[in-house]
């Protein structure tokens, strides 16, 4: 029996906030298989949070975040938190699955976007380590790699006009003929010996 139902089963109807929002039930003891109903208490979402976020529990912080109206540097905190804790770390398959259903479809606000690109994000300005660099070529040698033999997906073709000859990139045919990869472009624009296709 699901611990809701059980708790339901003992106490009746689960709570609802001054929001409409039904409360949390939280395993005390913080067993989730532990469905005693000692071990079970209802709590609002917020307490939940505060709860999880008093024992260092990013994960379901991370997951309640989405139903509380949380401030952008309380989110960045949790992201924060949760990598730090992740270090060296792999996730199960169920809480990838988790924090993959929590992110997919929302669209990230220009606040956030903008603390993770250019001067905000954490990289900006540094270079890799040389081991990084390495552990790179090795996930992406061979088949590991997600182009392998496959054409990139924002190559384009270029067809020489004079002679239909076809250069499978604008990298190749700018060295073809000798030009930079912006003057087979501006070429192209012009409809001048080449088009990209």
């Amino acid at each position: 029996m699901h611990y809701r139902d059980i708790y339901k089963k003992y106490y009746g109807e689960i709570p609802i906030d001054e929001n409409g929002i039904t409360f949390d039930i939280h395993h005390i003891d913080g067993n989730k298989k532990n469905n005693d109903i000692s071990n079970l208490i209802a709590v609002s979402v917020k307490e939940h949070y505060e709860i999880h976020k008093s024992q260092g529990d990013w994960l379901a912080c991370l997951i309640m975040s989405s139903r509380l109206d949380l401030t952008l540097e309380e989110k960045l905190k949790i992201n924060k938190n949760m990598a730090e804790c992740l270090k060296g770390r792999k996730l199960s398959i169920e809480h990838r699955k988790k924090l993959s259903l929590i992110t997919k479809g929302k669209k990230k606000s220009p606040e956030f976007i903008q603390k993770i690109t250019g001067k905000g994000n954490g990289m900006y300005g540094k270079k890799h380590k040389k081991q990084t660099l390495e552990i790179f070529k090795i996930i992406n040698k061979g088949e590991k790699n997600p182009f392998y033999n496959k054409p990139h997906p924002k190559r384009k073709k270029v067809m020489f006009l004079e002679n239909n000859q076809i250069f499978d990139s604008i990298t190749i045919a700018a060295n073809y003929f000798k030009v930079t990869r912006k003057t087979i472009r501006d070429w192209n624009n012009k409809n001048y010996k080449i088009k990209i296709i």
